[in-house]
């Protein structure tokens, strides 16, 4: 069963992509937590702000925003570039060898085929 996206949540953006750049460059990145106590955030910390509208994906906070983000990781990893098999955003983010360019670089990937798309 696919759950329906909460009729708020902003589809995928060039502009989701390229605030996450932004708030990484501002506040810094981080992986093992979606955002920490300094504002850093992961890769998924990203998107949770900047389209879910939240600074936590988790099933208790919203099971319907929860489930819409798990179903678009597809889509998500191969716009940022990264093979779907890796087994999700967090998982590529949490890798022990992750930096913090790499994200970027995938973040900013990710904005550009979408602003090509007109997105």
């Amino acid at each position: 069963i696919t759950p329906t996206i909460p009729a708020d949540t902003p589809p995928l953006s060039a502009q989701m992509f390229e605030d996450a750049v932004e708030h990484i460059n501002t506040n810094g990145w981080t992986h093992g937590s979606n955002i920490n106590l300094n504002g850093q955030v992961c890769a998924q910390g990203a998107f949770a702000l900047f389209r879910l509208k939240t600074s936590t994906v988790t099933f208790e906070h919203d099971k319907d925003r929860f489930k819409a983000f798990y179903n678009r990781q597809t889509e998500i990893l191969e716009l940022m570039g990264i093979d779907p098999e890796f087994g999700g955003v967090v998982a590529w983010n949490d890798h022990p060898a992750r930096t913090r360019d790499q994200v970027i670089e995938a973040l900013t990937r990710a904005s550009k085929k979408l602003r090509d798309a007109g997105r």
